[in-house]
């Protein structure tokens, strides 16, 4: 099942209903500053593998505890607007890309001149890399990543490594 709501003026999910054999979620082009999945979300959308947020004005990128989600779609390279990014617990995630990089099963949000706090946390299924050069990230965190053999974090502000 899928759900297209693209090409709206969405500024908010919290309130959606509840969908539960939803797989796939289009919310491009709509007015959303905040994309945050949490318990609560997950429980709305047990089932959901796909999430398309391109062509918002997010600031915030908050995805946690979506069993299911393996691959979120957006845009946000050279947007001075997202300034933070947390993707943790999501057991299936395969790729998280702002659009700037070539390979499709990586996290990359490479060249996002706003981006200032990255948390990656309990991804499991992520395959390939991180790509997170070019930005002004001063707090990085990286934890339980087991198949992921290049993390590119060159060209940012950070002054610790945790993970």
């Amino acid at each position: 099942t899928s759900l297209n709501a693209g090409n709206n003026e969405l500024t908010e999910i919290e309130n959606m209903h509840t969908f539960p054999s939803l797989q796939t979620l289009n919310l491009s082009s709509n007015d959303l500053t905040n994309m945050v999945m949490n318990q609560a979300t997950a429980e709305k959308f047990p089932l959901l593998r796909t999430m398309d947020i391109r062509s918002n004005n997010l600031i915030k990128i908050d995805i946690q505890n979506q069993s299911k989600l393996a691959t979120i779609i957006c845009d946000t390279g050279s947007s001075s607007e997202l300034i933070e990014v947390t993707l943790k617990n999501l057991p299936e995630l395969i790729a998280a890309s702002n659009g700037s990089n070539q390979v499709k099963d990586d996290i990359a949000f490479l060249s996002t001149p706003g981006l200032s706090k990255v948390i990656l946390e309990n991804l499991p299924s992520t395959s390939s890399s991180v790509q997170l050069d070019r930005c002004v990230i001063e707090e990085l965190v990286i934890n339980n990543l087991p198949k992921v053999s290049i993390v590119t974090i060159n060209n940012n502000k950070i002054t610790t490594l945790e993970g």
